[in-house]
């Protein structure tokens, strides 16, 4: 169930999309990975590792805190429409034989 917000809900269908993204990303990795394996003459086995690369993420901060810290009083927020981009990389290892 989507949160009642519209800010709430596109937030949640944000993670959403990501965790799609995030589901490629993996299944990507494996394809190359395999293909890899094929070309060196082995079979890819079960993942050791999966990182998931995350970049340059800002860490979450109430906007009353980060007003507080920059000693400003809050302000009416403007949202833009727009598009916003979601993209998911991974690192992955994965056992050979």
């Amino acid at each position: 169930m989507l949160p009642a917000r519209g800010l709430d809900r596109e937030f949640f269908a944000r993670l959403v999309r990501m965790d799609v993204e995030i589901a490629g990303a993996v299944a990507a990795a494996r394809g190359r990975a395999e293909a890899l394996a094929a070309a060196a003459g082995l079979s890819l086995g079960e993942p050791l590792r999966i990182e998931e690369d995350v970049g340059e993420m800002p860490t979450p901060m109430p906007r009353m805190a980060m007003l507080r810290a920059a000693g400003t009083e809050a302000a009416p927020t403007e949202i833009a429409a727009g598009e916003v981009e979601i993209t998911a990389r991974v690192r992955a290892w994965f056992s050979m034989a």
